[in-house]
C-alpha cells in the first residue's frame, strides 16, 4: 500500500471513530432528553444516532483490520455494514420528524427536493435531504438557537455525503467529508445537551 494510501486509510479510520464517538454522544443525550421529556421523537433520534455510530465504528474497525490482514474483502464488508446502518439511521431520524409533526401539527413537512460510491452515497442523501428540508421549515417557523443548530448540523452531514460521493475525483473530498460529518454530529450533540439542560 503506497504511503499516501496508508495516510488516507489512517485518516479515514480516525475520523470514522471520532464521528462514531460524536454519534454515540448524541445518542446518549437524546436518550437523556427522552427520559426527561418522554417525547418519542427523542427516542427515535437516540436509536438513529446509535445506528449511525455503530455503522461508522464497524467500518473503521474493519478498515483497521484490513491494513494488518491485507484482506480486501473487509473494505467492502465494512462499507456495506456502514451503508445499511446509516440508511436505517436516517430513516429513524426522518421518523422522529414524522412523530414530531404528529405532536405539533402546526409545522407541516416541506416537500423534499428529491466502498464510498456515487450511487450508494446518493441513496443515503435522499432521506437526509427530507430531514434537512424539514429542519429548515422548523428553523424558519420557530427561529431559535436549537432549530438553527439542528439545521446546520443536518446540512453539514448532508454535504459530507456529497463529498463522499465525489471523493473519486480527489482524496481531499474524503478528508472534507469526514470533517463535515464530525462537525455536524458535534453541533447536534450541542443541541441535545441544551435540551437536557433546559429540562
Amino acid at each position: 500500500m503506497p504511503l499516501r494510501g496508508r495516510y488516507l486509510f489512517g485518516y479515514d479510520i480516525l475520523m470514522g471513530v471520532a464521528s462514531a464517538s460524536a454519534s454515540f454522544l448524541v445518542s446518549y443525550y437524546a436518550f437523556k432528553a427522552y427520559l426527561a421529556t418522554r417525547e418519542k421523537y427523542f427516542l427515535l433520534l437516540q436509536l438513529g444516532f446509535m445506528f449511525a455510530g455503530a455503522g461508522l465504528l464497524m467500518d473503521s474497525l474493519l478498515t483497521f483490520f484490513l491494513i494488518f490482514s491485507r484482506t480486501p474483502a473487509l473494505l467492502g464488508l465494512g462499507y456495506s455494514l456502514y451503508f445499511a446502518a446509516t440508511l436505517v439511521s436516517y430513516i429513524l431520524i426522518l421518523g422522529s420528524y414524522v412523530v414530531g409533526q404528529l405532536k405539533k401539527p402546526i409545522l407541516y413537512s416541506a416537500i423534499p427536493i428529491i466502498g464510498y460510491g456515487f450511487v450508494s452515497e446518493t441513496i443515503l442523501m435522499l432521506p437526509l435531504m427530507v430531514v434537512v428540508a424539514q429542519s429548515a421549515v422548523n428553523m424558519v417557523a420557530r427561529r431559535s438557537i436549537n432549530t438553527l443548530l439542528i439545521f446546520i448540523a443536518f446540512t453539514l452531514i448532508l454535504l459530507s455525503h456529497l463529498m463522499f460521493a465525489l471523493h473519486a475525483l480527489t482524496g481531499y473530498f474524503l478528508v472534507l467529508g469526514h470533517s463535515l460529518r464530525f462537525t455536524g454530529f458535534m453541533l447536534f450533540a450541542a443541541f441535545i445537551v441544551r435540551v437536557v439542560k433546559t429540562d
